[in-house]
């Protein structure tokens, strides 16, 4: 039975972005939940995505229109020079 339910810890990490994604079958949940029960790694690593996710969403909103337009213009301006040479 645990053959049938055991996981990698890839594929549990590919699930786990599924899963946020809101796109896991049942069974695809079910297998996760037991691999995250079994694996300590897996369950740090669910812990520090999901701390991550939260933490970029606020960055994120807080940074919107930080640059002014000239700032822009000037750093467009850089990468285009820097492009042609």
């Amino acid at each position: 039975m645990s053959k049938m339910l055991n996981i990698s810890c890839k594929k549990a990490a590919e699930y786990m972005c599924k899963k946020e994604e809101g796109s896991l079958t049942f069974w695809q949940k079910f297998r996760l939940s037991y691999h995250l029960l079994v694996c300590g790694v897996c369950r740090i690593f669910q812990q520090q995505d999901q701390w991550l996710r939260k933490n970029i969403s606020k960055v994120d909103d807080h940074c919107v229109g930080c640059l002014s337009e000239s700032e822009k213009q000037a750093i467009l301006e850089t990468l285009n020079n820097k492009a042609s040479s």
